[in-house]
């Protein structure tokens, strides 16, 4: 293995300081005294945000759109207690680098059986662990609605790279594009890594077979102790099991290439780290699990966040789109309740209709199949959580709205993709 490039994407969440942070201690010179502090590396005017200038000690890069983030008062103490082991000179990063144009061939994917991955490139950087592996990092400053410069933890030599604010796929796409090495290592900025991660992650790539285009980490969601998980709670723990999900994933630099990286159409935390690792598969390369570790906080939110989150129906009509009826199965997505929606849906419009037209026997009919799909719905939520007031108030508000929210995200996306293709793989 000639090297790791680390890419971050990030929305400038607090918790990327502590991923950096965590980073550093890792890193052969950054275990001594303590010496807090941050930096900001100003950010640039177009594109929504760059930064200018970094602190030396890694190479870093951040990127957006999470679908959960960290923001808890475990990981701002992890912040605090990591961020002393930093120290360093100022070194200027890379600023606004532009990747090289996506090829923008929609029109039929190449399945390459059994292809043999090619040899990654190699470049400077530093070793990690006292061994000869390089180590860059890479940050990909994807804000579209600041200036405000990008806090980084002093003593990181940081390569900080401007995003376009359109989505953790195309950030990492800038990310990987920017890299010097064989391996390119996906972080989201809202995980820890646990101690020893960059030693494991070493020994993870080092052994992974000549076929395996990609080695996954293993994810840790702390829940509260004494009391059910919330369903938001329960939703980011989820990501414990998750496959392939790019909050610890590596790539190998040319499998990235033939595959073109992410679907930039997919412009959310949501399913583009399954429809690429799909495409690397078919492509000819096997994913395999790794043994290093990072911790995914779940971030507080307000009650109406699993609302928003239905915007991510109009990418699954994409992939619907693209890989057909059996998208699921192929992408390795569990079921989803769309059929029920559907239902609930109709039921609580043709309610509506029938008041408006005068005619309650079939108001009344098709009222009650609203209220016992809603119902169900919000039963399936209640019954595993905490059932606070709150919990279950939040849930029959939520459970109510979800349905059509759900509904008009997926016509939305059916119509916008209509003769979508997918990515072309380059021989």
């Amino acid at each position: 293995m000639t090297g790791i490039s680390i890419v971050i994407p990030t929305l400038g969440r607090p918790t990327l300081t502590t991923l950096l942070s965590t980073l550093a201690t890792q890193l052969p010179g950054h275990a001594a005294a303590p010496v807090p502090g941050t930096t900001p590396a100003p950010a640039g005017t177009t594109g929504g945000a760059a930064a200018a200038e970094a602190p030396a000690g890694l190479n870093a890069s951040a990127d957006a759109g999470s679908a959960v983030g960290a923001g808890s008062v475990a990981a701002a103490g992890a912040a605090a207690a990591v961020a002393e082991g930093m120290s360093g000179a100022g070194k200027t990063a890379i600023v606004g680098r532009t990747p090289p144009p996506e090829r923008t061939g929609l029109h039929g994917r190449t399945v390459l059986a059994g292809r043999t991955p090619p040899a990654g490139r190699t470049g400077p950087g530093a070793s990690a662990g006292g061994s000869a592996t390089p180590v860059e990092i890479l940050v990909v400053d994807d804000r579209a609605d600041t200036a405000e410069p990008l806090e980084l933890p002093a003593g990181l030599d940081a390569k900080v790279l401007a995003g376009r604010g359109a989505g953790p796929a195309a950030a990492r796409n800038a990310g990987w594009r920017a890299a010097s090495h064989e391996w390119v290592a996906f972080l989201d900025d809202d995980v820890v890594p646990e101690p020893g991660w960059l030693a494991a992650l070493i020994g993870d790539l080092a052994g992974a077979p000549a076929r395996a285009g990609g080695v996954q980490g293993r994810l840790r969601v702390p829940l509260p102790a004494g009391r059910r998980p919330t369903d938001w709670e329960r939703g980011t723990a989820a990501l414990a099991d998750g496959k392939w999900i790019t909050a610890d994933m590596a790539y190998r630099r040319a499998v990235l290439e033939v595959c073109q990286g992410f679907d930039e159409r997919l412009p959310r935390a949501f399913r583009e780290d399954a429809e690429l690792a799909f495409r690397v598969r078919q492509a000819g390369w096997d994913l395999v699990r790794g043994g290093r570790t990072v911790t995914h906080p779940v971030r507080a939110e307000d009650r109406w966040v699993s609302v928003r989150q239905q915007r991510g129906n109009a990418d699954d009509a994409l992939l619907r789109r693209l890989y057909g009826p059996d998208w699921r199965h192929l992408l390795d997505i569990p079921p989803g309740r769309r059929a029920r929606h559907a239902a609930v849906t109709a039921a609580g419009a043709l309610t509506l209709l029938a008041l408006a037209a005068r005619r309650p026997r079939v108001a009344a009919l098709t009222g009650a199949l609203w209220a016992a799909g809603t119902a169900e719905f919000a039963a399936a939520r209640v019954m595993p959580g905490p059932r606070t007031p709150r919990e279950i108030t939040t849930m029959l508000l939520t459970s109510a709205a979800i349905p059509p929210v759900a509904i008009t995200w997926w016509l939305r996306g059916w119509t916008r993709w209509r003769g979508a293709d997918r990515l072309e793989s380059a021989r």
